[in-house]
């Protein structure tokens, strides 16, 4: 009876050490595991920061990856078409405008009479207000298409030519510029008022085309041309100043105007009747 009593009182104390030791080892078992998860957490963050240093000290800035999708649309191939013009009837205006304005403006003519479309390519810095009306009012009465192109500088003359085309193309990068028309006049107070204004009125009736082609008012795109105004080929269709960008193949020996004949801008004067050398023929540079 004692013995058994032993015995119980035994087990009973080594269960007691039992559990206890399951608890403690419980609880040490869990510590451990704690730490070794804050331990990992605290190698990824620093496995990453050290991926993410610039291999230049850390003096670099950190560039983030590119988007997939950026990427492929920055190599994507270009929509812009190349319009062959090897085979199409093609005037050239290469330079100022000024004495070449009849020859350009003849060619004009001659190759309406095919009933074709006509393809009139531009570069130029502009010129003479009157020599370049003699081009636009060409294009006005040829009849048929004359579409105009800038090649790389449509500027002052140049613009208002290239917009009087009946479809108006932009090679990708060119540039149209719009300003006011500068010059000068002589003679009596009357008469060089009476010039001004005659020519104000001119250059107008113009710019109100222009604008009302665009589709803005003619006091916006005045008040634009007085500080200068650029626009580059990609602007120009959101603006309205062109109706499309392309880019075009032509023959330069195979143009229909002689681009021989342009001279250096300079319009050439001649004396209004009965008033002597001393007074300049109405004109304006644009």
């Amino acid at each position: 009876m004692g013995v058994n009593l032993r015995q119980k009182v035994i087990k009973i104390i080594m269960f007691k050490v039992l559990i206890k030791n399951v608890f403690f080892l419980s609880i040490g078992v869990s510590l451990g595991y704690a730490a070794y998860y804050a331990a990992g957490e605290i190698y990824s963050g620093v496995k990453t920061k050290a991926e993410n240093v610039s291999v230049n000290n850390g003096l670099l800035p950190e560039v983030a990856e590119a988007d997939p999708k950026e990427s492929k649309a920055v190599t994507t191939k270009s929509n812009i078409k190349m319009v062959d013009l090897s085979d199409e009837k093609v005037i050239h205006i290469n330079g100022p405008i000024g004495r070449n304005a009849l020859n350009v403006s003849d060619a004009i003519k001659l190759a309406a009479r095919a009933g074709e479309p006509i393809w009139v390519l531009i570069d130029s810095p502009g010129g003479s207000v009157i020599a370049g009306a003699q081009i636009i009012s060409a294009i006005e009465s040829a009849g048929v298409e004359v579409n105009t192109v800038c090649l790389s500088l449509c500027a002052s003359m140049g613009a208002i030519i290239h917009q009087y085309g009946t479809k108006r193309y932009m090679v990708d990068r060119s540039f149209l510029m719009f300003h006011e028309a500068s010059g000068g006049v002589s003679g009596t107070m009357p008469q060089m008022l009476s010039q001004l204004n005659s020519m104000n009125r001119y250059i107008n009736k113009m710019i109100a085309k222009i604008a009302t082609r665009a589709g803005t008012s003619f006091q916006e795109l005045s008040s634009k041309l007085a500080a200068e105004f650029w626009v580059d080929a990609e602007d120009s269709l959101s603006l309205h100043f062109s109706d499309g960008t392309i880019n075009v193949l032509f023959d330069p020996s195979r143009v229909l105007n002689s681009t021989q004949n342009f001279d250096d801008g300079i319009t050439p004067r001649l004396p209004v009747p009965n008033r002597g050398e001393r007074h300049k023929v109405l004109d304006m540079q644009l």
